[in-house]
């Protein structure tokens, strides 16, 4: 914790010298408002800035909430260098990368599957046989818009571009003969 007040506090004085340097720029320009006056709003407005992303904040309280949430991982994967402020998301972190357990179950085949999404897709595939994608090339389905994305990549761009070699191929040779 004083490591972050530490740094608010450096984010202050690097914010308060910004400040003084855009109010020294005001005073040789034209405005509608006192330097006096502007100084006031921008020091009413933020006194704080974070030294990692230059979000600017209003308070010390809400500079330490945000260099929690956002620069500092409470929960650390034992595992790998991944961090997290959640505990939850270092719990499905851990399961899904690191665990060889694969706690859902399909009723149907009994295969299993590390997450759910993942056995809820299984089901509308293979058993309910659910492939809303189709390929526009082939007619080909496919349950996930991945899937179908990976297939015209692969499959139909090799075919594009082989064409456009035969088309250049049949540029040069016509070059050629005149």
């Amino acid at each position: 914790m004083n490591y972050v007040r530490a740094v608010a506090q450096k984010a202050q004085k690097t914010l308060q010298s910004l400040i003084e340097s855009c109010c020294e720029r005001m005073d040789s320009e034209p405005r509608d408002t006192t330097s006096s006056e502007h100084q006031s709003k921008k020091e009413q407005t933020f006194k704080y800035m974070c030294l990692q992303c230059d979000k600017k904040l209003t308070s010390i309280d809400e500079a330490v909430k945000h260099e929690k949430a956002d620069h500092i991982g409470d929960y650390k994967c034992d595992l790998c260098p991944r961090r997290y402020t959640r505990k939850d998301s270092l719990k499905a972190h851990v399961r899904q990368n690191h665990l060889l357990v694969q706690p859902f179950e399909c009723s149907i085949c009994k295969r299993t599957f590390k997450i759910r999404h993942s056995l809820l897709q299984h089901v509308k595939a293979v058993h309910d046989k659910i492939k809303p994608y189709t390929c526009g090339h082939c007619g080909l389905s496919s349950a996930e818009k991945s899937n179908m994305q990976r297939h015209i990549r692969k499959i139909h761009q090799r075919e594009t571009d082989a064409v456009l070699e035969a088309v250049e191929a049949m540029i040069m040779m016509k070059d050629r003969q005149s």
